[in-house]
């Protein structure tokens, strides 16, 4: 195995993918109102969730052009920002989509991936987060070259939304790893943390849309990263599992994707 290095200005999480038609429960009752009912609460709540995601990486990305003076680092500033807008753009064509036909699978651009890359984008995206949380960020790729096909973005959006679930429930100074491996023709990714642990009961709700379980010591949220999670590892023909072994014994999130699209 080999360690990526990490590059720190930048951080960034996720770009987003709007979920199914199966009735939620927000904050224990069911909320409509008159745009679609649950369905449509769901598609803005993912929405909100994902676009307040991609203005960390467009706040460090201006702030990083505004201080430096080297043409390396303003470039790739640019191309920061240039990519979180454009998926900005993808999250309002995917809300438009939703809201015009209910049922309709996001649009998937596939291609080959490289794996390496795909881990180094995420964990640099990750870096400038992890950094203010005083975590350490291992990466481990493949020994191999290995490539993968994917929505290469949508892939990202996997990836990072798995590693900022991470770091928060992570504590100040612990470790988050993620690495990836090829077994027979399936894409092992897996994300471990030494943070808060999950209790066994709470592990099969993990990726329900807005499931809040707490756990010691983490942070409210919304509850929609590792639903997202689970949606685009099923759009790719995979899936995802969680394990822990209890309260303060971190956790595992593995990822499993075909590398070849049927």
């Amino acid at each position: 195995m080999s360690t990526l290095p990490q590059s720190v200005p930048q951080a960034a999480t996720d770009d987003a993918i709007l979920p199914g038609n199966a009735e939620r429960e927000i904050d224990g009752s069911v909320k409509a109102d008159g745009m679609g009912g649950v369905d449509w609460m769901e598609s803005i709540a993912i929405f909100t969730h994902e676009v307040r995601n991609q203005l960390t990486p467009l706040t460090a990305s201006l702030s990083l052009l505004v201080a430096t003076e080297d043409p390396a680092a303003f470039v790739r500033a640019v191309s920061t920002m240039t990519r979180k807008l454009d998926v900005i753009r993808r999250l309002i064509v995917d809300l438009q989509r939703e809201q015009g036909a209910r049922g309709d699978l996001p649009s998937l651009e596939f291609g080959r991936v490289d794996v390496r890359t795909a881990l180094a984008s995420a964990a640099d995206h990750m870096a400038a987060l992890v950094a203010i949380r005083e975590q350490t960020l291992i990466v481990v790729a493949p020994d191999e070259a290995a490539s993968v096909d994917a929505d290469e973005q949508r892939l990202d959006q996997l990836l990072c939304n798995l590693l900022s679930n991470a770091s928060k429930f992570t504590q100040v100074g612990g470790w988050i790893q993620i690495g990836a491996s090829v077994e027979d023709s399936t894409l092992v990714i897996r994300v471990e943390d030494n943070g808060c642990g999950i209790h066994a009961d709470a592990l099969p709700r993990v990726f329900d849309l807005f499931n809040r379980e707490d756990r010691i010591g983490a942070p409210a949220g919304l509850g929609v990263g590792l639903a997202v999670v689970k949606r685009i590892a099923e759009l790719h023909g995979g899936c995802v599992d969680g394990q822990s072994a209890g309260p303060r014994a971190g956790s595992v999130f593995t990822v499993r994707l075909p590398m070849r699209q049927s």
